[in-house]
């Protein structure tokens, strides 16, 4: 089945939120769409859209859940893994001019 890439172009403009779908890269120059710009971090935090989007009104009603769901059915956890841990130290003797590498940012130079 062949769909003639003018046609589906015709049929997706018409849809409200068009500029929100992912379109082939040649579209934006054969048919003059201009291309989505991407705001830098510093204008997405002035613009506040995410607050704006958080208290504009919504389509639909909160869900509000008031008692436990499924008889407060509770799904059992798997034990963990005993796995054995072994902590081998043993002291550090590589020196830099014979000072511990830890010291060195602490000796007092007169």
């Amino acid at each position: 089945m062949h769909i003639d890439e003018d046609k589906l172009f015709a049929e997706m403009s018409k849809l409200p939120d068009f500029d929100c779908y992912p379109l082939p890269a040649h579209w934006y120059r054969k048919y003059n769409i201009k291309p989505v710009s991407q705001p830098t971090t510093q204008e997405f935090i002035e613009s506040g859209y995410t607050i704006k989007r958080s208290v504009e009104m919504k389509d639909l009603p909160p869900i509000f859940i008031n008692e436990p769901q499924q008889n407060g059915k509770l799904v059992a956890v798997v034990p963990p893994e005993n796995i054995k841990v072994e902590v081998v130290s043993r002291p550090y003797t590589g020196t830099i001019n014979g000072v511990l590498p830890s010291l060195i940012g602490e000796t007092k130079q007169e």
